[in-house]
């Protein structure tokens, strides 16, 4: 009898096992891509969805890819040292040698934003 006790305690914590496969296919799905090219050494930060995927500096000819399902964000320390391939389409960055500039990638597009500090934003 004592032995039949033990394995009904044991048998209430055997199920507790589960594979994550759903989360893992959810994540899977990316509709946007960006490849950030450097033609110069250029220092960049970049957030996708929210969330910081990458703070480093390119090394011309380097690049870095990102994938995001809502938005990306690219602070590029050298602008005029960057070029971006926006879902396969090459976009210059337009900036000045050393220009630091933020640029946001969403479902519109891509849009240079200001990082200067002004009191009234129109948007």
């Amino acid at each position: 009898n004592e032995g039949n006790e033990n394995n009904e305690k044991s048998d209430v914590t055997t199920h507790s096992f589960r594979r994550a496969v759903p989360p893992t296919s959810a994540k899977a799905i990316f509709p946007m891509k960006l490849v950030i090219r450097a033609t110069e050494t250029s220092w960049i930060s970049v957030q996708a969805d929210g969330e910081t995927v990458s703070q480093e500096t390119l090394i011309a000819p380097a690049h870095a890819s990102v994938r995001a399902t809502r938005e990306i964000v690219a602070r590029i320390g050298n602008a005029a040292g960057i070029t971006f391939l926006w879902n396969g389409r090459e976009i210059p960055a337009g900036g000045a040698e050393a220009e630091a500039k933020t640029f946001v990638f969403d479902a519109n597009g891509m849009r240079a934003v200001t990082s200067a500090p002004s009191p009234a934003q129109n948007q």
